[in-house]
């Protein structure tokens, strides 16, 4: 049976692409079930492009310049990214604020990596602000973006202790060995159809059964990103199409079948109101079905 296509990645950089690299490498290694679709760049010189080159991937420069406002450019980064069927973007050293309209088209597809411990130092240079405020532990946090800077709901972060004699630099770089094992591990998850954002908290669900398994059956990838999506709709909505799934099984039932169960449950219903029978409460059947087998009921 042929495999659908796995989740599609879009990657922002706007610099030396090392995140953009930890998701390649997890790729390559097998750590994440994704393809990497296309890398946009507002720099012509980003080294993320090249990294996007050398993994095979598209690499698009787009000139800031060349659109008359951030909207503007925005919408062509979007036509990019919708040329390329991208399911998920992840922002990676990306230095521009990207605009209310593109954050509304990529709701609950689109997140950043930041080295901070959010809420506290958002937007430039963060570890600057953790050094000045004195703070004895900082971090990174992957988010998914919303309107403001740095401010959508937090997905993973990972803590990094401050040191006495750190410098800037010194604690950037033990901060960014964190963020490429947490940005690979947050898409992964995303892929995996785990988070589920309720309000301004993200949840993350237990693991399903190996291989993609629900019930027993084996998921393909095109199931699985099926229930990615849906997993990402309002509870009112997933309700809704949980009951039309419900009823779509119900498609060719054995009307034999059905009248005979419609029949014994009216007998059921009739001996119990005779009193032939009697109701169990639900605290003694559980014990019952509970009951090891070869154990007596009296016992």
């Amino acid at each position: 049976m042929k495999r659908s296509e796995p989740l599609r990645i879009g990657v922002l950089a706007s610099g030396r692409g090392s995140n953009l690299q930890a998701i390649i490498d997890a790729i390559e290694g097998g750590k994440l079930e994704c393809r990497l679709a296309v890398v946009v760049s507002d720099r012509s010189d980003a080294q993320a492009l090249e990294r996007a080159r050398k993994h095979g991937t598209e690499a698009v420069f787009l000139d800031p310049r060349a659109h008359p406002d951030r909207e503007a450019f925005d919408r062509a980064v979007l036509g990019v990214l919708e040329k390329h069927r991208v399911d998920l973007v992840c922002l990676a050293g990306y230095m521009r604020i990207v605009t209310p309209a593109l954050v509304r088209a990529l709701a609950g597809r689109i997140m950043n990596i930041h080295p901070a411990l959010l809420p506290s130092f958002p937007g430039l240079h963060a570890q600057r602000q953790a050094l000045q405020y004195g703070v004895k532990v900082s971090g990174a946090s992957v988010h998914f973006v919303d309107e403001g800077v740095d401010t959508g709901p937090i997905i993973l972060q990972a803590a990094v202790p401050v040191r006495e004699d750190d410098t800037e630099e010194a604690l950037a770089a033990r901060i960014l060995e964190q963020e490429h094992q947490l940005y690979p591990r947050a898409i992964r998850l995303y892929a995996d159809g785990r988070l589920e954002i309720r309000g301004r908290r993200v949840h993350i669900r237990e693991r399903d059964n190996p291989a993609g398994k629900r019930g027993g059956v084996t998921m393909d990838q095109g199931t699985k990103k099926l229930l990615l999506e849906a997993m990402r709709l309002p509870p009112e909505a997933r309700a809704a199409l949980a009951g039309q799934l419900l009823e779509s099984l119900d498609e060719g039932v054995d009307e034999g079948a059905e009248a005979l169960w419609s029949a014994e449950i009216a007998r059921r219903v009739e001996e119990l109101e005779a009193g032939k029978v009697r109701a169990v409460p639900w605290a003694e059947a559980r014990r019952q079905i509970m009951r090891p087998a070869g154990e007596s009921s009296g016992s």
